[in-house]
């Protein structure tokens, strides 16, 4: 155990400061990434990794105690210690949107949330956040396989509803942004679990490549797909579009295909009978 007396400052421990200056940054919005054990010069530290967004900004390491074993213990530190994960997420963004007026605003939302719920009820689906006139989906590592399948059915869910709807009401009119990528989950400041990170960031960057109503996806998932670890949709032929490159607002390189499906017709056979 710590002989706290080692490390007096101003009557507090320097566990304790360390301790709080780690709180302090928690509170700013960082997340603990990982945490290890290590020894220096004889004595026990718990050195805590910190990542805010998509890059590890510091590392803490704090003299163990029982002050800092309560800690690990804590609903706090659990509500901040989040790993990075590898999942799929696509960004569906509505277009035209902010040209409609208040009411045909709210009246469009409803019903394109109405259809996102129908489309999306026989997936496993991890996340499904609000962001205005879109929503960010994620599926956990276990069901990236179901991801082309997913696109397709939600694509298909309102195309069904333009058709038999638009000729009444407004039409549900989206572009796609689709990556496989690491993230955080985590609690927002309302207790809703919500997700960061690169995975996220770099669907939303895809997304505003997005011209019109197209579907751009990373690299990644083109390449899970030509692995055979994403599944085509039953009766739907999957194709990408050439390799292109893009600077996103941060001057950032990204490459991606624009995703495409179309019916694979089954031939016609006649048969004669005599």
């Amino acid at each position: 155990m710590l002989n706290k007396s080692k490390f007096q400052s101003d009557s507090y421990s320097i566990d304790e400061i360390k301790l709080g200056d780690l709180r302090k940054q928690l509170e700013a919005g960082f997340l603990i990434s990982s945490y290890f054990q290590e020894i220096k010069d004889d004595i026990n530290y718990i050195t805590f990794s910190l990542h805010s967004n998509e890059s590890i900004e510091s590392l803490i390491s704090i003299p163990d105690s029982d002050m800092v074993q309560e800690f690990l213990q804590s609903k706090e530190f659990d509500r901040h210690k989040r790993i990075l994960k590898e999942k799929a997420a696509f960004i569906i963004d509505l277009v035209e949107f902010s040209h409609l007026s208040a009411d045909d605003q709210l009246n469009l939302l409803v019903r394109y949330q109405t259809e996102l719920n129908y489309a999306l009820e026989n997936f496993d689906i991890e996340h499904k956040i609000s962001i205005g006139d879109g929503t960010i989906i994620v599926l956990e590592a276990a069901s990236i396989p179901q991801l082309i399948q997913c696109i397709y059915a939600v694509q298909q869910q309102f195309e069904g509803y333009n058709r038999d709807f638009g000729h009444t009401a407004n039409n549900i009119k989206c572009r796609y942004g689709v990556n496989i990528g690491t993230c955080f989950d985590f609690r927002d400041i309302n207790s809703h679990w919500n997700v960061l990170g690169p995975g996220i960031n770099d669907t939303q960057r895809l997304m505003s490549f997005a011209r019109g109503y197209q579907t751009i996806v990373s690299s990644t998932v083109k390449q899970g797909f030509e692995e055979k670890e994403i599944l085509s949709p039953e009766g739907v032929k999957v194709t990408f579009g050439p390799e292109k490159k893009g600077l996103d607002k941060h001057k950032r390189e990204h490459t991606f295909h624009e995703l495409k499906f179309s019916i694979i017709e089954k031939p016609f056979s006649v048969r004669w009978q005599f």
